[in-house]
């Protein structure tokens, strides 16, 4: 049996950057922190092996050290309410290209820069911003 037993999971570890603050037999709530910020993520158990997490993020970036023991299988659907670690980043990438046009920066060069997936990164942008980064640039 792992460290922790919370909603019919075996859980080996949530890590040691993270603290539990409540917790029931159907939801717990936990902090996480590191020297960028702060977060607190809420969990529900809707079903066996099913949880909802809201997340409320203030940082620039979250190491998870979660780990299930071997065998277990979860499906965790997450929402973040506020803070999103990846619209900090786009509002960045918004600030570079914007600020100099005349520096013309890849969609490589950016993934690499704000260590973010290059897809995500297109759909985030254009999500935030109603248009696509070279679209953004070309203007």
């Amino acid at each position: 049996m792992g460290e922790f037993l919370f909603l019919n999971l075996d859980i080996a570890q949530f890590g040691s950057n993270t603290k539990t603050i409540i917790k029931d037999e159907n939801s717990m709530v936990m902090m996480i922190s590191d020297e960028t910020g702060e977060g607190k993520m809420t969990v529900h158990q809707i079903l066996p092996g099913i949880m909802i997490c809201f997340t409320d993020m203030h940082m620039e970036q979250c190491m998870s050290e979660f780990e299930l023991n071997s065998g277990q299988k979860v499906l965790c659907i997450d929402q973040c309410r506020e803070g999103r670690i990846e619209m900090e980043k786009i509002r960045a990438i918004h600030e570079q290209i914007t600020s100099n046009l005349q520096v013309r920066v890849t969609i490589e060069e950016l993934s690499k820069q704000y260590d973010m997936p290059a897809t995500s990164m297109k759909k985030c942008f254009r999500e935030i911003y109603g248009d696509s980064i070279y679209s953004y640039q070309k203007r």
